[in-house]
């Protein structure tokens, strides 16, 4: 029995060497929990600090189309703005009826004359 148990003894010691030697899972298991842990920590990090600059890159394009854009939109708006006033002064100009009655007052008396001028021809 003696012997049974010694035997028993040396198999449970070797086999707990070997596991100790050769079965490396909870080491692993502990090692591969640390690296996620890290990396998950440090890619959270990274992603924040991205999504900062990102965002801060956006205000930076946003301000900078609107000062643009105000700045262009109000040279755009006041050509435009003279150019109507010139086409309005214009239109008024040619729909007046002054001027078209000047216009056909001339015709008028230049028909009239020609007609009471006497006819010189032989």
């Amino acid at each position: 029995m003696e012997k049974d148990k010694l035997i028993h003894k040396v198999c449970q010691d070797t086999s707990d060497i070997f596991t100790r030697l050769f079965d490396h899972r909870p080491f692993l298991n502990g090692e591969v929990q640390h690296f996620i842990r890290e990396f998950e920590g440090k890619k959270n990090t990274k992603d924040i600090s991205l999504l900062l600059k990102s965002c801060e890159k956006l205000t930076d394009i946003n301000d900078l189309l609107n000062n643009s854009i105000g700045d262009n939109t109000k040279e755009v708006l006041s050509s435009l703005l003279n150019t109507i006033s010139k086409t309005t002064t214009s239109l008024e100009a040619v729909s007046s009826p002054k001027p078209l009655e000047k216009h056909y007052d001339k015709k008028r008396r230049r028909n009239s004359l020609k007609t009471t001028e006497p006819d010189y021809c032989p």
